[in-house]
């Protein structure tokens, strides 16, 4: 039995699969900016920064996006919301530091679930300050100060869209009907929401 010819072979075999069959990538990166998901890598509100966020809608649909703003130290969720941007519109939000850690603002009117209104939301710091642990196993962190907040990541990740005279949410969002959107994604009464 010759070795050396038998793994030649098998390199040869090896290097014609590669070139015979090209490569699907699972994910690109967009060369016109446009897509389902948006990665901010870094946020900073370190002393008095001020991060702005931009999310535009070119489309002709009602855009339902996932927002999830994570801490810098182990990435867990300081704050989720779901958005509906209108066709042609933008949301903007800013992350600003605040007298107990960091704050979080939408600039306009678009609708969010839950509703933020026209003030700075707290980011949540009970995934890691030990505050849920009866709850959740795993929250407690030996680092569990304001600075951890104060840098971090952004994810967007587009849940849905829909035409606006084709759906209740739709309609709602163009609209800015927050309220419907809110009951829609709420339970209450017993009941599940849309």
């Amino acid at each position: 039995m010759n070795l050396p010819a038998i793994f030649s072979a098998l390199a040869r075999t090896a290097l014609f699969c590669c070139l015979a069959h090209p490569t699907h990538a699972a994910m690109r990166i967009s060369p016109t900016g446009e897509g389902e998901v948006l990665l901010v890598p870094y946020y900073s509100a370190i002393e008095g920064d001020v991060t702005l966020i931009t999310i535009n809608n070119p489309t002709d649909y009602v855009k339902a996006v996932g927002i999830s703003v994570r801490e810098g130290l182990a990435g867990r969720e300081g704050l989720g919301w779901a958005t509906y941007i209108a066709p042609g519109s933008a949301f903007t939000f800013g992350i600003k530091r605040d007298g107990s850690g960091v704050a979080i603002k939408p600039t306009n009117d678009t609708c969010t679930v839950p509703q933020f209104h026209s003030w700075w939301i707290s980011m949540r710091s009970m995934l890691w300050d030990g505050s849920a642990e009866a709850h959740y196993e795993g929250t407690s962190d030996s680092f569990s100060g304001e600075e951890r907040e104060q840098a971090g990541s952004v994810e967007v990740i587009e849940m849905e869209q829909w035409h606006p005279s084709e759906s209740v949410k739709g309609r709602a969002a163009v609209e800015r009907n927050c309220e419907s959107l809110v009951q829609a994604w709420s339970r209450f009464e017993g009941e599940d929401g849309d």
